[in-house]
């Protein structure tokens, strides 16, 4: 059986995505994980759903993984969450208490296309209102 690089085992190319958050303008408060969960029925070949992840430092940069370190996605639409918290969260410090991401605050979606080349994302969290 041959195995093609970039493939993560889905028969479809990967493509690259990396990028940087920022929080309203300025470094990250603290260290965090960006997701991509792919949209209901985005992808007509039938491949299965399958979530990017990445984390991130106070720099922000990222590098996302589907199936193998820094691999990237599959191509089709998805749905971005950022998390970036203060703590854990518990009965008494719920996690909107916690998390330094408003929580109305929904990135557009990521529509990645085969054969388009790497991608590179900027997303700037914008501060929680008072």
């Amino acid at each position: 059986m041959v195995v093609l690089a970039g493939c993560g085992g889905s028969g479809r190319p990967l493509v690259p995505v990396s990028g940087q958050i920022t929080f309203n303008g300025g470094p990250c408060p603290k260290a965090g994980a960006i997701s991509f969960v792919p949209n209901a029925g985005s992808d007509a070949s039938g491949t299965p759903a399958r979530v990017g992840q990445a984390r991130f430092g106070t720099d922000g940069r990222f590098v996302v993984t589907s199936f193998q370190e820094g691999d990237g996605l599959l191509p089709g639409k998805y749905r971005v969450n950022i998390e970036c918290v203060n703590g854990v969260p518990s009965p008494s410090t719920p996690w909107e208490s916690i998390s330094y991401v408003p929580a109305d605050y929904q990135p557009d979606d990521l529509v990645v296309e085969e054969g388009k080349g790497a991608l590179k994302v900027t997303y700037d969290v914008p501060p929680k209102k008072k």
